[in-house]
């Protein structure tokens, strides 16, 4: 347990928090400028009504933020983004030396906060909570949401662990090292909800109708960093760098990739990859040490292939019964990244032939986006061309369509004869041509 937390903001945001860290025997006082707020709190207790029922009453100090406070340690900061620069001014000289403040707050905040108190004391946070304030020291729950939690540099820490640790009596927060990047996306759905205001409409259904107004709307939030890096996990596990929609494309990769170096994000993360559009592979050759790669390109759809000859063969396998088998096959296609046994992929289907033997196998992934990308195809040299790859791609799109509405995969580039006219048959369509090199700290 980190210890006593400091409240600031009791709001929807601060008070779901303080109830709950207070109700898993956490030391909690809440601070907030409203008046009649802390009043009630003082009176009545800090009170939590939950969703389906009952609430939580939890008996926390309460205090406007006067003149006289005390020391803060561990500042939980759930202010109006406008009220940041008042709030921090307030916290600033009665921060203790080992004091920090997480922003649990919406927009960007941690710059201003760590101009103020510094950035080694500042702790970000993606925030997704359902709850309102119903009246003077009541808050309405409306479930969990999401909560994720991170240094701003990226880095490990133990502050941060042990405040995710604690946060569990709310619900499953988490750590990232990519706080900054939650953020951001944050700004581009929320520039997407705001536009639905615009119709009487649920806000799903006008996004999915006009997909191609969200998309510019969201594309010119993400224009303002100039680029974009997205984890790619597995045993290249790395960070995917393309620019924004905008004038300059290489100044904003050039820009990413020279925070990731000079932050040295390859070590702190435990990176074994990067990868960047290719047109810009001279970037990434300038400010890292390479060890070797290659081109491939992004490929997606959100269209079922039609019926496949051979998906009737289809069977689904175990990642740790079949493994044995699987890692045999996949001798056949050194490059692929199936990984069996390893528990990175989540669905294995496969084709036998008559004699039981796995000739053909491939997977579904989970990208971090949380949608299904395939991986690890792979049919035995002796059989190929007669459309089993093929089957087992249908199959698996199908699978990864069922269950998000989209699917992806990478091909080499240098497959372009074989690969590629049967994905493009299976619906699939280039998202991007990329270059991913090894790389050392």
């Amino acid at each position: 347990m980190t210890g006593r937390y400091t409240v600031i903001g009791a709001g929807a945001i601060g008070g779901t928090l303080a109830a709950h860290l207070h109700r898993a025997g956490h030391d909690v006082d809440v601070v907030d400028t409203d008046p009649g707020h802390v009043a009630a709190i003082r009176a009545d207790g800090l009170r939590l009504r939950h969703p389906g029922g009952g609430e939580t009453v939890a008996r926390v100090p309460a205090a406007l933020p006067e003149p006289g406070a005390g020391e803060l340690g561990a500042v939980l900061l759930a202010v109006k983004a406008q009220a940041t620069g008042a709030a921090v001014d307030w916290i600033a000289p009665r921060l203790a030396p080992g004091g920090w403040v997480v922003s649990l707050q919406n927009g960007l905040n941690e710059d201003a906060i760590a101009a103020r108190i510094g950035a080694g004391r500042t702790v970000g946070a993606f925030v997704n909570l359902f709850a309102d304030v119903e009246g003077p020291g009541v808050i309405r729950g409306g479930g969990r949401g999401a909560l994720v939690v991170g240094e701003t540099d990226g880095r490990r820490s133990d502050r941060v662990d042990r405040l995710v640790a604690d946060l569990q009596a709310w619900g499953p927060a988490r750590a990232t090292g990519n706080v900054t990047g939650f953020l951001w996306s944050k700004l581009a759905f929320g520039s997407m909800l705001t536009a639905t205001a615009l119709a009487d409409a649920p806000m799903a259904r006008l996004i999915d109708r006009h997909r191609a107004v969200m998309h510019r709307l969201a594309g010119e939030v993400l224009a303002v960093p100039g680029a974009v890096a997205v984890e790619r996990r597995g045993r290249r596990h790395g960070l995917v760098v393309v620019p924004t929609p905008g004038d300059h494309p290489a100044r904003g990769v050039d820009r990413m990739l020279a925070a990731i170096a000079e932050e040295g994000h390859v070590e702190r993360l435990g990176l074994r990859s990067l990868s960047v559009p290719q047109e810009h592979s001279a970037l990434l050759e300038a400010r890292f040490r390479l060890d070797g790669g290659g081109d491939w390109d992004w490929m997606w759809t959100t269209a079922a292939p039609g019926p496949v000859p051979g998906e009737e063969r289809l069977v689904e396998l175990d990642d740790t019964a079949d493994a044995a088998e699987l890692v045999e096959l996949a001798a056949h296609s050194p490059r692929g990244e199936g990984e069996p046994g390893t528990g990175v992929s989540e669905l294995w289907l496969g084709i036998r032939d008559d004699h039981g033997r796995l000739v053909a196998a491939g997977a579904i992934q989970r990208l971090p986006s949380g949608a299904p990308h395939l991986a690890g195809i792979v049919v035995a040299t002796d059989l190929r061309g007669r459309g089993l790859g093929a089957a087992v791609t249908a199959g698996l799109t199908r699978a990864g369509l069922a269950d998000s509405g989209v699917c992806t995969l990478g091909m080499y580039s240098d497959n372009e004869t074989a690969a590629r006219p049967m994905y493009q048959r299976l619906g699939f369509q280039l998202g991007q041509e990329l270059a991913t090199y090894a790389v050392s700290a």
